[in-house]
């Protein structure tokens, strides 16, 4: 009896051990699928190759392209093609190409960088990623385009939902992204930012243009005219 009985206890060690290997050896797999499912740069691509973009907020479109190597062929590289031809803002233009290629991981912090989603696609919706508003297209030397529409944010509010390269025909099972706030921060700012301004005048924004004031005329006095008037001799 007191055989069977150490049997039995030894059997219940062995099976509460097996146990947690089991645990630790499927949250070690989680974490480390969770791992793989982030990514540096949202576009894996050179800034350099890239020639031109589309960036459509709402009911706006600004299509830029560029006209130079660097700001030493022109006043700036990239000129505005809509909604008005101007040589386009380099601040602006870079803050949203460094969104798209440059890596968005924090060395001291190993759970930073784009998070990966998969989702159903009766899902999109609930993502803010059916009809989306806000997106932005680039276009590279090899003609390639690349498009990322951005949705809603996230229950924190430091993050948005977004997706690439968009299929006109979605898979049941689709790929989304979790990006930083700052891709939509970047596209958001009024149209008179995205021109590159000469001098502090030029800042004044184009969609309220300054009203030139109209000279009222002044009317000259007419001379009038008087006739002398013969007085009869006394």
């Amino acid at each position: 009896m007191k055989l069977q009985q150490s049997t039995r206890i030894l059997m219940i060690i062995a099976l509460v051990l097996a146990g947690g290997v089991y645990v630790v050896e499927i949250r070690g797999k989680s974490q480390q699928q969770e791992i793989q499912a982030r990514q540096d740069r949202i576009f894996d691509v050179s800034q350099d190759d890239i020639q031109s973009l589309v960036i459509e907020t709402g009911d706006r479109t600004l299509k830029i392209q560029r006209v130079g190597e660097d700001e030493t062929d022109a006043i700036t590289p990239w000129k505005m093609l809509e909604p008005m031809e101007y040589p386009a803002n380099i601040a602006r233009v870079n803050a949203v190409l460094n969104q798209l290629v440059n890596s968005q991981r924090i060395a001291s912090n190993p759970n930073s960088g784009i998070r990966k989603l998969t989702i159903s696609k009766s899902q999109l919706e609930d993502y803010g990623l059916v009809d989306p508003q806000d997106s932005i297209q680039i276009q590279l030397r090899d003609e390639t385009t690349h498009r990322l529409v951005l949705g809603k944010s996230d229950f924190s509010g430091d993050a948005i939902y977004a997706m690439t390269n968009p299929p006109e025909t979605l898979p049941e099972n689709i790929s989304i992204l979790v990006i930083s706030k700052t891709a939509r921060d970047a596209i958001s700012h009024p149209l008179y930012e995205w021109i590159m301004a000469k001098d502090s005048e030029d800042l004044l924004s184009p969609e309220t243009p300054t009203e030139t004031p109209t000279e009222t005329p002044t009317e000259t006095p007419t001379e009038v005219e008087t006739e002398e008037v013969d007085t009869p001799e006394t």
